[in-house]
């Protein structure tokens, strides 16, 4: 029954999309029709262009992640545990990302925003994905401690500042699909590379997939065409991973899981 509800939704909002509302408009406007029926069509105009502008975004979505080049981890951090010990790891800094997403991005008519807030031990961003149809996408809350007493003689103002530029990388990777690639091409990290300030926190559930990725997975899940997956069949795609629950994905199965998702239920 529920799938049969999803399929009927499926529809209408196609037959929705399909319609030119502005035309009916005209066409009651000619016929002197009343207002009980102009404020129904007005009212099924705003829900076609909501419906439009959706699709649109989820469109300039996909040709954004064909398109898209590769992002590479050109920078490494030197990271210190409180045994004394240390390790190094490589990232795609935020702005040479945005370097390589926005000429991409912007054809396809979409923008990222972010909107923060700073709360005494931490800053929370969200990433905000709009197209120019309107319709836009969240990534949901990454909150980042702000670290104190780290060692690296940053000032109240900059460990903020640290925090909040890990935060946005990290939610803008989350809400464009996207996975930083190692650099084949790049040589020992120099001390510049190690010393740069953003990125002196190690990263947050490393083997797990987070909250933005969940969403997008379920995002991904309910809006398969022609037929939505269900709860049972995306429980039976973990089960065949060996996994009881979304939010025990480990990053290195997650591409595998959502291309599987995007053929929809019934895919191998």
């Amino acid at each position: 029954m529920a799938e049969a509800h999803v399929v009927a939704v499926r529809e209408r909002e196609s037959v929705l999309a399909r319609l030119d509302p502005q035309a009916l408009i005209n066409k009651a406007m000619e016929t002197n029709a009343g207002i009980e029926t102009m404020e129904r069509l007005v009212a099924l105009a705003k829900e076609v262009r909501e419906i439009q502008a959706k699709e649109a975004w989820y469109e300039a979505m996909a040709q954004f992640q064909l398109r898209c080049p590769a992002i590479k981890k050109t920078a490494s951090a030197k990271i210190q545990t409180r045994t004394g010990g240390s390790y190094t790891y490589r990232y795609a800094p935020l702005d040479e990302i945005m370097g390589a997403i926005q000429p991409v991005m912007g054809p396809l008519g979409l923008s990222v925003s972010w909107r923060s807030r700073v709360e005494p031990d931490k800053v929370i961003v969200s990433c905000r994905v709009s197209h120019t149809f309107g319709h836009h996408e969240e990534s949901g809350e990454i909150a980042m401690p702000i670290v104190q007493g780290d060692g690296t003689g940053a000032t109240p103002p900059q460990r903020v500042g640290i925090a909040a530029t890990y935060a946005k990388r990290y939610a803008l990777l989350g809400i464009i699909g996207m996975a930083p690639e190692d650099d084949d091409d790049a040589g020992l990290p120099t001390p510049m590379d190690a010393g740069r300030a953003e990125d002196q926190i190690p990263l947050p559930g490393q083997g797990i997939i987070t909250e933005p990725q969940i969403k997008r997975f379920y995002a991904i899940a309910r809006g398969t065409k022609p037929v939505a997956w269900t709860e049972d069949q995306i429980y039976d795609l973990l089960t065949s991973y060996k996994l009881n629950a979304v939010a025990e994905i480990p990053v290195a199965k997650y591409d595998a899981i959502i291309e599987t998702l995007k053929k929809g239920p019934g895919a191998k």
